[in-house]
């Protein structure tokens, strides 16, 4: 409806560098980038960590 293309970059395991370079890889090729999945809220999702480490805005 407003122009935007999905891009499904697949699965990715809750590991720090896997996770990390997919989500550049996703900054690189789109303007709004949606993750779904993880392991919840909690000392175990690493999600919130990879973004930081990415730059600002973070989490």
């Amino acid at each position: 409806e407003c122009g935007g293309e999905p891009i499904n970059l697949g699965t990715i395991i809750d590991e720090m560098n896997q996770l990390k370079g997919a989500l550049k890889k996703a900054l690189d090729l789109a303007d709004v980038v949606v993750t779904s999945g993880g392991v919840s809220v909690g000392p175990k999702d690493i999600l919130p960590q990879v973004l930081n480490r990415l730059g600002k805005p973070g989490v």
